[in-house]
């Protein structure tokens, strides 16, 4: 889901990325403009065969044949947590659990980022969904204060909560959320063995039909790093054969779903 895009907008699109393709000229198709600007995070769930997406504090869907967003009746609102009242305007990540189909999304703060539920149906947050909080407050990344979550997935395996946590875009680590309590283990921090280089603005996140943990950098980063699909080592938090996207910049969001290529 990028922004900035050959419709020479701000206006987020969906791209259907190709990833056995790593020509830049051919391994995307563009399914549409959504009519939205704040789309940072979506995902596909297997249960009803819709794409969700989240456009600032708006859940919504995305047609999967014209890219167009739905808002859903309700917005994801404001509640209560350990911090008070919270409004959920900027959430930044969004996954469904795979288990029991419930759909959990990050909340970007100036302090810690935090974590809610989302009711998919009517598109607000799920009151008292933490023991009676609505909200529970993500850790930062231990000596690093790195507290801004780009997106979360839960493992097609397992259920482990993944996310991507960084500094403004900057010292990007990959964590695991316990999805309880808040509290995070730190995997390690991005970076390309190839280019030898640390991985940062690591947008999207998402595992794939094929188990693979997939990401996608923006636009503010190395220029030999932004804009491309990368397969991330879960274990090490390695990232490799990086594909380059040349049809729009700032890739914020990516999932896997059963989509039709357009004629």
């Amino acid at each position: 889901m990028p922004q900035q895009t050959l419709y020479n907008t701000y206006e987020n699109i969906l791209m259907l990325v190709h990833p056995e393709v790593f020509n830049p000229n051919t391994n995307e198709t563009v399914i549409g403009p959504t009519g939205a600007t704040g789309i940072e995070a979506m995902d596909y769930n297997g249960e009803d065969g819709l794409l969700y997406g989240i456009n600032y504090g708006q859940l919504g869907t995305i047609d999967l044949v014209t890219g167009v967003f739905t808002p859903k009746e309700q917005p994801i609102g404001a509640g209560y947590g350990s911090l008070g009242y919270r409004s959920f305007r900027d959430c930044d990540g969004m996954s469904f659990r795979h288990s029991d189909g419930v759909l959990f999304a990050s909340v970007r703060k100036g302090e810690n980022d935090l974590l809610i539920q989302v009711d998919h149906i009517t598109g607000a947050h799920i009151a008292g969904a933490f023991g009676g909080d609505d909200y529970i407050v993500i850790e930062e990344v231990p000596d690093s204060g790195d507290d801004d979550i780009d997106d979360i997935a839960f493992d097609t395996a397992d259920d482990t909560l993944y996310a991507t946590a960084n500094d403004a875009g900057r010292h990007d680590h990959l964590i695991t959320i316990n999805p309880v309590d808040g509290s995070i283990e730190e995997i390690a921090e991005l970076y390309c063995p190839l280019a030898q280089l640390a991985v940062q603005d690591m947008e999207g996140l998402g595992f794939g039909c094929d188990g693979i943990l997939w990401g996608t950098t923006g636009r503010y980063t190395d220029p030999q790093l932004a804009n491309r699909l990368w397969e991330i080592n879960k274990d090490t938090g390695h990232v490799c054969n990086p594909r380059r996207l040349g049809k729009a910049s700032d890739y914020e969001a990516v999932t896997c779903g059963k989509f039709r290529i357009p004629p």
